[in-house]
């Protein structure tokens, strides 16, 4: 992978090419991390979660104990506040966040396994119109798995 660890910061890595950072804090309750992602100016904060998948995101062979859920009101919240970015701007920016917290994870763990999902899709179906700005751009749950174990 092309991510590199900040020397002195546990849990900050940083991409070569582009110089996009991320930081990954804990917080007093222990199954919720602040996940903070910068890169080309752009700061987007988001939850995670260590929690369940849904059965259905469950690929074969592949454990997934308590994993790192990506909240839906968080990432609806973060990309709001970035409107003037498309569709292939926010997946490349969200398959990029995966793909960075399942590198940290790795080596720094922050739950059970590095895999990541999130609840988006259930959130989606629950208030369609909070989540149209993100409908369809947020990737299935079996490709954010998969983006997060490319190694595995």
């Amino acid at each position: 992978m092309p991510y590199e660890f900040m020397s002195g910061r546990i849990r900050k890595a940083i991409k070569t090419e582009n110089g996009a950072t991320m930081l990954i804090n804990g917080t007093p309750e222990a199954d919720y991390w602040v996940c903070v992602y910068e890169v080309d100016s752009y700061i987007y904060s988001i939850g995670l979660r260590i929690k369940f998948a849904p059965p259905e995101s469950v690929t074969e062979g592949v454990k997934i104990s308590p994993a790192i859920c990506l909240t839906a009101s968080d990432l609806i919240g973060a990309f709001a506040k970035h409107p003037n970015l498309n569709a292939d701007q926010i997946k490349a920016i969200l398959e990029e966040m995966v793909s960075m917290i399942a590198f940290i994870s790795k080596k720094y763990p922050i739950g059970q396994n590095h895999y990541v999902w999130s609840d988006f899709e259930f959130y989606a179906h629950k208030d369609p119109k909070v989540a149209a700005h993100l409908q369809g751009y947020v990737p299935k749950n079996i490709e954010l798995m998969r983006l997060s174990c490319p190694d595995d």
